[in-house]
């Protein structure tokens, strides 16, 4: 009997990789049936682990740039999750021919389009100045922003039902109510985020809810959405319970964003609240103005006090920009220069820039660059894009923003209560992220280019808003049946 069982245990781990992958093949098939009824389905297990797995290890006393973000670029070039996006993407468009839906209308979709036209350009004269492919479509080129307006794709094409904005909202809410706890519990019980660079290498004497500025767009996502829902509380019918969660979410979620200790995030939740104020009501707004703005404001300032005064280099809250000020010496930091040194580079190549390959001289001197992105990449989006594309990619990347913007403030005043809390929380979270796309390193990280597509596709879904320019065909196929021929009508 033990021989047996003995057998049959070295037969079930022999068969093991072979019963995951013919399981995982069928959750995928599963996945893409339900697909083509319900296309949401395939976008939420996306979400849900944008919202809930970090990404970021930089600060860490043991570095390990491993992460869900990053699996499977070594076989597969890029990591299997932006493969997911672009398959989910295609199943989307194939599944129109089974299930009619209509196309969102959607003002960034030709400024994407032009972002993929300009990648596929410098592959072409790239390959033909003998510069490896792999360096091309590296994603500390321009890849990264093709994989955003992907996603952006993805998330509009998917939540196309006319219930699907309040389930989605619900969604953001409960999640991020979820990760402001789990942040906020792992600050107060336990020594915080252990990616804290603060503490581990500038011997600050700070813990942090969550380093990574994309867990405090989640947490905003779900304040923008919660105070919406709470402004408009008579309107939706708010339950008890639903009345809870959302006041939880909006007191508790800008404490997660302040203890962050991140000086990006902070700047970006002001913009952002900037922004919520504008869609209460006069009497709504004029109570957070007088109670809750000033409140946050001093709590900001309380927690940026306590990390500058202990930073080298600031003399306090004064100092909120430290090592981007000028030196009364006339030296300049390593965050100056490496900014200096790629303007340089940019100004030498103010067309096209260096190419999605390029690197920037002297990036030595910069005690960061250092392994395979020496000179890739630098703390400034912007000027990461000027250094790759030139002022053709400055272009459009100002022309996707500025038509997104301008789509935003054109439609501000025709959202109904329902969908208003999506519009905002997208809006909203986009002008979190803008000083990190300023003064930050977005561009080469995953995680946060896909959070940059959600924020930019949130408003479309909110509005819901049917593309008039394209047609959708009713689609018959034929087919033989043992009697006659009929024609099989889409499912």
């Amino acid at each position: 009997m033990n021989d047996a069982l003995q057998y049959a245990l070295i037969a079930f781990y022999y068969c093991l990789p072979y019963l995951i992958a013919l399981g995982a093949a069928f959750v995928m098939l599963g996945l893409g049936v339900v697909g083509i009824k319900r296309p949401r389905l395939l976008v939420y297990p996306i979400l849900l682990i944008m919202f809930t797995m970090g990404s970021n290890s930089f600060g860490t006393i043991d570095f390990a740039d491993r992460s869900i973000y990053s699996r499977g670029s070594g076989q597969l070039f890029y990591p299997l999750i932006l493969w997911a996006v672009l398959l989910g993407l295609i199943w989307n468009v194939v599944a129109q021919f089974f299930m009619a839906r209509p196309r969102l209308a959607c003002n960034i979709r030709p400024w994407i389009w032009c972002w993929s036209a300009l990648l596929a350009a410098h592959v072409a004269v790239g390959l033909l100045l003998d510069v490896d492919a792999s360096e091309i479509l590296s994603g500390f080129g321009l890849a990264n922003i093709v994989w955003m307006g992907f996603f952006v794709l993805f998330v509009v094409n998917g939540f196309t039902g006319e219930r699907d904005a309040k389930e989605l909202t619900s969604l953001i809410i409960l999640v991020a109510l979820g990760r402001t706890l789990f942040g906020l519990v792992r600050w107060a019980v336990f020594k915080g985020d252990p990616a804290n660079i603060y503490a581990n290498f500038e011997q600050i004497n700070v813990k942090l809810t969550f380093f990574d500025i994309n867990d405090s767009l989640v947490c905003l996502f779900g304040f923008a959405a919660a105070l919406m829902r709470l402004s408009r509380a008579k309107e939706l019918a708010l339950s008890k319970v639903w009345l809870a969660l959302c006041w939880l979410t909006v007191l508790l979620a800008p404490a997660c964003i302040a203890l962050s200790y991140r000086r990006t995030a902070w700047l970006g939740f002001v913009t952002a609240s900037a922004l919520a104020l504008v869609f209460l009501t006069p009497r709504q707004r004029l109570v957070s103005l007088l109670t809750a703005v000033p409140l946050t404001l001093v709590g900001l300032a309380v927690v940026a006090a306590r990390r500058l005064s202990q930073t080298r280099g600031a003399g306090g809250l004064s100092d909120m920009f430290y090592d981007l000020q000028g030196s009364s010496t006339g030296a300049l930091n390593e965050r100056q220069l490496e900014l200096v040194l790629a303007w340089r580079d940019f100004v030498n190549h103010p067309l096209a820039g260096l190419g999605a390959w390029g690197r920037y001289h002297g990036s030595g001197l910069i005690e960061w660059q250092q392994g395979a992105g020496d000179g890739a990449f630098l703390h400034s989006g912007i000027l990461h894009v000027a250094l790759k594309s030139g002022l053709i990619g400055l272009t459009l990347l100002a022309g996707l923003l500025g038509a997104f913007a301008g789509f935003v403030w054109r439609n501000r005043n025709k959202i109904d209560a329902e969908r208003l809390p999506l519009f905002v929380a997208g809006a909203s979270g986009a002008l979190l992220m803008l000083p990190d796309m300023v003064a930050g390193t977005p561009i080469p990280q995953v995680r946060t280019m896909l959070m940059w597509g959600l924020c930019l596709a949130l408003p479309y879904v909110a509005l819901r808003r049917v593309d008039k320019h394209v047609e959708v065909r009713n689609w018959s196929y034929p087919t033989v049946t043992l009697m006659s021929y009929t024609p099989l009508k889409r499912i």
